[in-house]
């Protein structure tokens, strides 16, 4: 993470400097060294692994994502067939006239509801993007 601060450091340094000048101000091997140090850095393994539980694992400090980012919610039958796909946590709490917290529940304890006669269960998908 310290390595991604400070290549982004240097990048913006080196743009910031030949924004208003034509006149270079960093020598070619300079810049071949930072491309090279940033495509090494981009070609290390994701920090972020998802679980089977669809939560996102921050490997380095070993807690998980907070926050929803690119979720979305799948709500299956009793037969695993997939009935409806929400967007959000909100959208499908909407949907259902419950709160986030309680499809936030659900989705910890992967547990069975009844919804018009039906036993529905509702399960991430999330998308690293």
């Amino acid at each position: 993470m310290e390595e991604g601060k400070e290549l982004i450091s240097a990048i913006s340094k080196g743009m910031n400097r030949n924004r208003l000048s034509t006149v270079a101000t960093d020598s070619g091997s300079n810049n071949l060294l930072l491309r090279q140090r940033v495509l090494d850095f981009l070609a290390t393994p994701s920090n972020y692994e998802i679980q089977s539980n669809g939560k996102i694992l921050i490997k380095s400090s070993g807690k998980y994502l907070k926050g929803r980012g690119n979720i979305g919610i799948e709500v299956l039958d009793d037969k695993d067939l997939i009935i409806n796909h929400f967007d959000s946590i909100i959208e499908c709490a909407s949907f259902f006239g419950v709160s986030t917290r309680t499809i936030n529940r659900r989705l910890e304890k992967n547990c069975e509801f009844s919804f018009n006669g039906k036993n529905l269960r509702v399960k991430r998908v999330i998308e690293l993007s």
